[in-house]
């Protein structure tokens, strides 16, 4: 985006560690001796970010200590005690949501953050939950964003709802889940995800509760799209197979 600055991620060794500093390095602590060294091809290298406030945007903190050489990330007005600050930056908050799928009955569910561990694995009804996919989404609104809604519901069994509005209807029942930003035009980094919907059961002409997905691949049988939205893709997918198997993901990053 305009007017953002280029931030470098480093790391170091004995122990394993990483450094954050704007491009041209004018956020080292002085008194940093250790070797550092640019983070490997198959992780993050670097991010963009504001030097000053933009509306929707989170003040961040990046503190240095010895012993050895060592930054952090934090929100904290006042650096810790033996921590010096080092500079600060604005960066819009997001989080990361996966959509796990079950497959008797066929349903799905949608988790927010980075961990997972009571959601995968079968719940207190026996079904078995597992990821299909995973998904950095906004918090706050950002330029060019919309907000979208997600609901869910437990009878007859665990379904989800996905909306640009929340449905407000009594009579269906829908529970707040949580809400997220994302765009409708490819931006840069973003992969295309489908909101799809059905209200016909996948094995059988016989109606069954609607129920909506997000999903990477064209839809089957009663499931059609609704809409898509561009968020940026996790590293860690797997790619959506009938029968079972899964094997890695190739996304489609938008450059432009």
């Amino acid at each position: 985006m305009p007017n953002t600055v280029r931030y470098e991620i480093s790391y170091s060794t004995n122990p394993y560690r990483h450094r954050l500093l704007p491009q041209k390095a004018a956020g080292q602590a002085k008194r940093d001796i250790s070797r550092w060294n640019q983070s490997r091809v198959d992780q993050e290298t670097h991010f963009y970010a504001f030097p000053v406030h933009v509306p929707g945007t989170q003040l961040l903190h990046v503190d240095w200590t010895s012993s050895p050489d060592r930054y952090k990330l934090t929100n904290e007005m006042v650096p810790t005690w033996q921590w010096t600050r080092c500079f600060s930056f604005f960066a819009y908050t997001a989080n990361k949501f996966h959509v796990l799928e079950c497959k008797d009955p066929q349903s799905y569910k949608i988790v927010e953050g980075h961990t997972l561990n009571d959601s995968i694995g079968k719940d207190e009804n026996g079904d078995q939950w597992n990821v299909i996919l995973a998904f950095f989404a906004f918090k706050t609104k950002v330029p060019g964003s919309n907000k979208y809604y997600v609901q869910y519901q437990n009878d007859p069994h665990y379904r989800i709802r996905i909306g640009m509005e929340p449905s407000q209807s009594a009579t269906k029942g829908w529970i707040d889940l949580t809400t997220f930003y994302a765009f409708d035009t490819a931006m840069p980094g973003t992969s295309k995800f489908n909101v799809q919907y059905t209200v016909r059961s996948t094995e059988a002409y016989a109606m069954s509760p609607e129920q909506f997905r997000v999903f990477v691949e064209d839809p089957w049988g009663s499931w059609e799209n609704k809409f898509a939205f561009y968020a940026f893709p996790s590293d860690k997918l797997v790619e959506y197979n009938p029968n079972g198997d899964t094997s890695s993901i190739v996304w489609e990053e938008h450059d432009s």
